[in-house]
Protein backbone atom coordinates (compact mmCIF):
# COMPACT_ATOMS: atom_id res chain seq x y z
CA UNK A 1 0.00 0.00 0.00
CA UNK A 2 2.81 2.58 0.49
CA UNK A 3 3.06 2.55 -3.33
CA UNK A 4 -0.74 2.67 -4.15
CA UNK A 5 -3.51 0.17 -4.41
CA UNK A 6 -2.27 -3.57 -4.43
CA UNK A 7 -2.86 -6.08 -7.29
CA UNK A 8 -4.99 -8.40 -5.28
CA UNK A 9 -6.55 -6.23 -3.66
CA UNK A 10 -7.99 -4.22 -6.81
CA UNK A 11 -7.96 -7.76 -8.04
CA UNK A 12 -10.51 -9.37 -5.41
CA UNK A 13 -12.95 -5.83 -6.13
CA UNK A 14 -12.71 -6.51 -10.33
CA UNK A 15 -13.39 -10.42 -8.97
CA UNK A 16 -16.71 -8.82 -7.25
CA UNK A 17 -17.67 -6.10 -9.71
CA UNK A 18 -17.76 -9.24 -12.50
CA UNK A 19 -19.05 -12.18 -10.29
CA UNK A 20 -21.25 -10.77 -7.53
CA UNK A 21 -22.44 -7.01 -6.97
CA UNK A 22 -25.83 -6.55 -8.62
CA UNK A 23 -26.91 -3.63 -10.34
CA UNK A 24 -30.40 -4.17 -9.20
CA UNK A 25 -29.14 -3.97 -5.59
CA UNK A 26 -27.98 -0.92 -6.28
CA UNK A 27 -31.49 0.61 -8.02
CA UNK A 28 -32.85 -0.88 -4.90
CA UNK A 29 -30.79 1.33 -2.59
CA UNK A 30 -31.40 4.69 -4.36
CA UNK A 31 -35.26 3.77 -5.02
CA UNK A 32 -35.53 3.72 -1.19
CA UNK A 33 -35.61 8.11 -1.27
CA UNK A 34 -37.61 9.99 -2.87
CA UNK A 35 -35.17 12.01 -5.79
CA UNK A 36 -35.85 15.88 -7.14
CA UNK A 37 -33.52 18.39 -9.05
CA UNK A 38 -33.46 22.24 -8.20
CA UNK A 39 -32.04 24.53 -11.27
CA UNK A 40 -29.08 26.69 -9.56
CA UNK A 41 -27.34 29.16 -12.27
CA UNK A 42 -28.10 26.81 -15.12
CA UNK A 43 -26.98 23.74 -13.69
CA UNK A 44 -29.75 20.94 -12.36
CA UNK A 45 -28.65 20.06 -8.94
CA UNK A 46 -30.15 16.43 -7.54
CA UNK A 47 -31.28 15.64 -4.02
CA UNK A 48 -32.69 13.45 -2.28
CA UNK A 49 -35.38 14.65 0.46
CA UNK A 50 -36.90 12.63 3.70
CA UNK A 51 -39.83 13.66 5.42
CA UNK A 52 -39.66 12.90 9.45
CA UNK A 53 -42.86 11.86 10.23
CA UNK A 54 -42.41 13.84 13.40
CA UNK A 55 -43.88 17.25 13.73
CA UNK A 56 -41.34 19.11 15.68
CA UNK A 57 -38.56 18.09 12.83
CA UNK A 58 -36.38 20.66 11.56
CA UNK A 59 -34.33 20.89 8.01
CA UNK A 60 -30.85 19.01 7.76
CA UNK A 61 -28.78 19.55 4.88
CA UNK A 62 -25.90 16.54 4.58
CA UNK A 63 -23.61 17.33 2.13
CA UNK A 64 -20.74 14.34 1.10
CA UNK A 65 -17.69 15.00 -0.25
CA UNK A 66 -15.22 13.11 -2.93
CA UNK A 67 -15.54 10.26 -4.02
CA UNK A 68 -19.04 9.98 -2.63
CA UNK A 69 -22.36 10.00 -3.67
CA UNK A 70 -25.74 10.68 -1.60
CA UNK A 71 -25.89 6.97 -0.47
CA UNK A 72 -23.11 7.55 1.48
CA UNK A 73 -25.82 8.52 4.41
CA UNK A 74 -28.31 5.31 3.72
CA UNK A 75 -26.83 4.64 7.43
CA UNK A 76 -28.28 7.64 9.43
CA UNK A 77 -31.52 8.44 7.34
CA UNK A 78 -33.71 6.75 9.51
CA UNK A 79 -31.49 7.49 12.80
CA UNK A 80 -32.11 10.78 12.32
CA UNK A 81 -35.35 11.07 10.56
CA UNK A 82 -37.16 8.66 12.83
CA UNK A 83 -35.11 8.26 15.95
CA UNK A 84 -36.35 5.42 18.33
CA UNK A 85 -35.94 7.76 21.38
CA UNK A 86 -38.77 10.53 21.74
CA UNK A 87 -36.67 12.73 23.25
CA UNK A 88 -34.01 12.43 20.66
CA UNK A 89 -34.39 15.42 18.03
CA UNK A 90 -35.62 14.23 14.34
CA UNK A 91 -34.81 16.01 10.74
CA UNK A 92 -36.15 16.59 7.86
CA UNK A 93 -33.21 15.49 5.35
CA UNK A 94 -32.02 17.51 2.46
CA UNK A 95 -28.94 15.62 0.64
CA UNK A 96 -28.20 17.09 -2.46
CA UNK A 97 -25.36 15.38 -4.90
CA UNK A 98 -22.36 18.30 -5.23
CA UNK A 99 -22.44 19.84 -9.25
CA UNK A 100 -20.63 17.30 -11.10
CA UNK A 101 -21.14 14.51 -9.23
CA UNK A 102 -23.10 11.54 -10.43
CA UNK A 103 -26.43 12.79 -11.09
CA UNK A 104 -26.18 16.66 -11.09
CA UNK A 105 -25.03 18.39 -13.74
CA UNK A 106 -21.65 19.59 -14.22
CA UNK A 107 -19.99 22.93 -13.05
CA UNK A 108 -20.19 25.57 -15.11
CA UNK A 109 -17.60 27.67 -16.53
CA UNK A 110 -17.69 30.35 -13.77
CA UNK A 111 -17.69 28.55 -10.50
CA UNK A 112 -17.49 31.16 -8.18
CA UNK A 113 -21.16 32.64 -9.51
CA UNK A 114 -22.30 28.73 -9.25
CA UNK A 115 -21.15 28.33 -5.60
CA UNK A 116 -22.84 31.51 -4.82
CA UNK A 117 -26.10 30.32 -6.43
CA UNK A 118 -25.66 27.24 -4.37
CA UNK A 119 -25.42 28.86 -0.93
CA UNK A 120 -28.46 30.94 -1.88
CA UNK A 121 -30.66 28.10 -3.70
CA UNK A 122 -29.90 25.58 -0.47
CA UNK A 123 -30.95 28.85 1.65
CA UNK A 124 -34.31 28.80 0.13
CA UNK A 125 -35.00 25.18 -0.33
CA UNK A 126 -34.02 23.58 2.91
CA UNK A 127 -36.50 25.85 4.43
CA UNK A 128 -39.15 24.94 1.76
CA UNK A 129 -38.73 21.31 1.79
CA UNK A 130 -38.67 21.15 6.25
CA UNK A 131 -41.77 23.86 6.26
CA UNK A 132 -39.73 26.27 9.06
CA UNK A 133 -36.80 28.10 10.06
CA UNK A 134 -33.37 27.03 8.87
CA UNK A 135 -31.12 26.20 11.87
CA UNK A 136 -29.36 23.46 9.50
CA UNK A 137 -26.90 21.52 10.40
CA UNK A 138 -24.48 20.44 7.57
CA UNK A 139 -21.49 18.16 6.91
CA UNK A 140 -18.51 18.32 4.57
CA UNK A 141 -16.95 15.16 3.25
CA UNK A 142 -13.49 15.59 2.43
CA UNK A 143 -13.39 19.46 2.35
CA UNK A 144 -15.67 19.86 -0.67
CA UNK A 145 -19.36 20.37 0.78
CA UNK A 146 -16.72 23.31 2.34
CA UNK A 147 -18.05 26.14 -0.09
CA UNK A 148 -21.88 25.02 0.74
CA UNK A 149 -21.22 25.13 4.36
CA UNK A 150 -18.46 27.91 5.22
CA UNK A 151 -20.30 30.69 3.17
CA UNK A 152 -23.36 30.21 3.84
CA UNK A 153 -25.02 33.92 3.56
CA UNK A 154 -27.89 32.45 6.35
CA UNK A 155 -27.19 33.53 9.60
CA UNK A 156 -29.21 30.66 11.18
CA UNK A 157 -26.54 28.22 9.74
CA UNK A 158 -25.45 26.47 13.78
CA UNK A 159 -23.27 24.06 12.87
CA UNK A 160 -20.81 22.54 10.37
CA UNK A 161 -17.76 20.29 10.26
CA UNK A 162 -14.46 21.71 9.13
CA UNK A 163 -11.75 19.57 8.12
CA UNK A 164 -8.63 21.28 6.93
CA UNK A 165 -4.88 19.91 6.62
CA UNK A 166 -2.70 20.53 9.67
CA UNK A 167 0.20 22.83 8.96
CA UNK A 168 3.56 21.23 8.99
CA UNK A 169 4.72 23.29 12.13
CA UNK A 170 1.80 22.51 14.09
CA UNK A 171 2.09 18.82 12.93
CA UNK A 172 4.23 17.97 15.88
CA UNK A 173 1.74 18.59 18.80
CA UNK A 174 -0.57 16.50 17.17
CA UNK A 175 1.30 13.35 16.23
CA UNK A 176 0.89 11.51 19.62
CA UNK A 177 -2.74 11.70 18.88
CA UNK A 178 -3.51 10.71 15.34
CA UNK A 179 -2.14 8.28 13.52
CA UNK A 180 1.32 9.08 13.94
CA UNK A 181 1.89 12.14 12.17
CA UNK A 182 1.74 10.67 8.54
CA UNK A 183 -1.50 13.09 7.41
CA UNK A 184 0.26 14.03 4.13
CA UNK A 185 0.91 10.39 3.23
CA UNK A 186 -2.02 9.90 1.32
CA UNK A 187 -2.10 13.35 -0.13
CA UNK A 188 -0.21 13.18 -3.46
CA UNK A 189 -3.99 12.39 -5.41
CA UNK A 190 -4.98 15.38 -4.37
CA UNK A 191 -2.01 17.62 -5.61
CA UNK A 192 -2.12 15.94 -8.72
CA UNK A 193 -5.68 16.51 -9.48
CA UNK A 194 -5.94 20.04 -8.46
CA UNK A 195 -3.10 20.71 -10.68
CA UNK A 196 -4.24 18.25 -13.42
CA UNK A 197 -8.22 17.34 -12.69
CA UNK A 198 -8.68 16.88 -16.78
CA UNK A 199 -5.77 14.68 -17.17
CA UNK A 200 -6.79 12.07 -14.81
CA UNK A 201 -10.65 13.12 -15.20
CA UNK A 202 -9.82 11.70 -19.20
CA UNK A 203 -7.88 8.76 -18.78
CA UNK A 204 -10.14 7.30 -16.07
CA UNK A 205 -13.48 8.69 -18.19
CA UNK A 206 -14.54 4.93 -19.35
CA UNK A 207 -11.73 3.11 -17.94
CA UNK A 208 -14.38 0.85 -15.16
CA UNK A 209 -11.14 -0.93 -14.16
CA UNK A 210 -9.36 2.54 -13.47
CA UNK A 211 -12.00 4.00 -11.70
CA UNK A 212 -12.08 0.97 -9.41
CA UNK A 213 -8.60 1.50 -8.57
CA UNK A 214 -8.60 5.25 -7.80
CA UNK A 215 -11.89 4.89 -5.99
CA UNK A 216 -11.11 1.62 -4.24
CA UNK A 217 -7.62 3.20 -2.94
CA UNK A 218 -9.39 6.00 -1.23
CA UNK A 219 -11.81 3.53 0.60
CA UNK A 220 -9.01 1.24 2.08
CA UNK A 221 -6.77 3.97 3.16
CA UNK A 222 -8.94 6.46 4.24
CA UNK A 223 -10.90 3.77 6.56
CA UNK A 224 -10.73 2.53 10.08
CA UNK A 225 -9.23 -0.75 8.81
CA UNK A 226 -10.13 -2.18 12.01
CA UNK A 227 -13.42 -2.16 10.30
CA UNK A 228 -13.04 -1.80 6.39
CA UNK A 229 -15.80 -1.43 4.28
CA UNK A 230 -17.62 -4.18 2.77
CA UNK A 231 -16.57 -4.47 -1.21
CA UNK A 232 -19.88 -4.30 -2.26
CA UNK A 233 -19.83 -0.11 -0.87
CA UNK A 234 -16.99 0.56 -2.85
CA UNK A 235 -17.78 -0.91 -5.85
CA UNK A 236 -21.57 0.89 -5.63
CA UNK A 237 -19.49 4.31 -5.82
CA UNK A 238 -17.40 3.12 -8.72
CA UNK A 239 -20.16 1.94 -10.54
CA UNK A 240 -22.41 4.80 -10.25
CA UNK A 241 -18.79 7.56 -11.15
CA UNK A 242 -18.50 5.14 -14.19
CA UNK A 243 -21.95 4.61 -15.58
CA UNK A 244 -22.87 8.28 -15.02
CA UNK A 245 -19.71 9.37 -16.44
CA UNK A 246 -19.06 11.78 -13.84
CA UNK A 247 -15.45 11.14 -12.67
CA UNK A 248 -14.05 13.84 -14.57
CA UNK A 249 -16.11 16.54 -14.39
CA UNK A 250 -16.36 15.56 -10.23
CA UNK A 251 -12.05 15.86 -10.21
CA UNK A 252 -12.63 19.45 -11.25
CA UNK A 253 -13.42 20.25 -7.66
CA UNK A 254 -9.87 20.23 -6.88
CA UNK A 255 -9.32 22.86 -9.60
CA UNK A 256 -11.88 25.23 -8.71
CA UNK A 257 -11.43 24.82 -5.16
CA UNK A 258 -7.33 25.27 -5.19
CA UNK A 259 -8.14 28.42 -6.94
CA UNK A 260 -10.15 30.15 -4.40
CA UNK A 261 -14.31 28.90 -4.59
CA UNK A 262 -14.11 29.59 -0.95
CA UNK A 263 -13.84 33.45 0.17
CA UNK A 264 -13.30 32.76 4.06
CA UNK A 265 -10.80 34.27 5.44
CA UNK A 266 -9.08 32.88 9.05
CA UNK A 267 -10.26 34.82 11.71
CA UNK A 268 -14.31 34.57 10.24
CA UNK A 269 -16.26 32.94 12.16
CA UNK A 270 -19.95 32.31 10.29
CA UNK A 271 -22.26 31.16 12.99
CA UNK A 272 -22.09 28.08 15.93
CA UNK A 273 -19.81 24.67 14.56
CA UNK A 274 -19.85 21.46 16.47
CA UNK A 275 -17.45 19.62 15.20
CA UNK A 276 -17.09 15.37 15.06
CA UNK A 277 -13.19 14.24 14.26
CA UNK A 278 -12.97 10.38 13.54
CA UNK A 279 -8.81 9.40 14.59
CA UNK A 280 -8.23 7.77 11.13
CA UNK A 281 -9.73 10.56 8.60
CA UNK A 282 -6.46 11.58 6.74
CA UNK A 283 -7.61 15.32 7.36
CA UNK A 284 -7.82 16.35 11.01
CA UNK A 285 -9.03 19.35 12.54
CA UNK A 286 -7.57 19.93 16.02
CA UNK A 287 -9.48 21.56 18.51
CA UNK A 288 -7.43 25.04 19.49
CA UNK A 289 -6.67 24.99 15.81
CA UNK A 290 -10.34 24.83 14.65
CA UNK A 291 -11.63 27.88 16.78
CA UNK A 292 -9.28 29.96 15.15
CA UNK A 293 -11.74 30.01 12.03
CA UNK A 294 -15.24 29.17 14.10
CA UNK A 295 -17.60 29.40 16.85
CA UNK A 296 -16.98 25.77 18.00
CA UNK A 297 -19.57 25.04 20.67
CA UNK A 298 -19.12 21.41 20.19
CA UNK A 299 -15.90 19.08 19.51
CA UNK A 300 -15.29 15.16 19.73
CA UNK A 301 -12.72 13.20 19.18
CA UNK A 302 -14.08 9.58 18.33
CA UNK A 303 -11.87 6.85 19.03
CA UNK A 304 -12.69 4.42 15.67
CA UNK A 305 -14.12 5.69 12.27
CA UNK A 306 -12.04 7.65 9.17
CA UNK A 307 -12.91 9.67 6.74
CA UNK A 308 -16.28 8.16 5.79
CA UNK A 309 -17.71 8.17 8.82
CA UNK A 310 -21.60 7.98 8.14
CA UNK A 311 -20.98 4.59 6.63
CA UNK A 312 -18.13 3.61 9.29
CA UNK A 313 -19.75 4.29 12.59
CA UNK A 314 -23.39 5.68 11.90
CA UNK A 315 -24.24 5.98 15.72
Amino acid sequence: WKRGITLAYLSSLKRYWEEEWSYARLLEKLERYRHYTVEIEEVDVQFVHVRSPREDAVPLLLCHGWPEKVLEFQKVVKPLSEPDEPAASAFHLVIPSLAGFIFSGPQPLEPRRYWEGVQYAYDGEVPRLGRQQLPSTVRGGCGYGRPVLVDWHDPQLRDDVLREPVRPRRMASYAKTWQGGNQCLPMGYSVFTRTASTTVGYALYDSPLGTLSWIGEKYHGWVDNNHPLPLEEIVDTAALYHLKGTFHTSALTYYENRHGVSTRLPGQKHGKTAISAFRYDILYSPERWSKRFADVVFYKCHPAGGHFAALEQPE
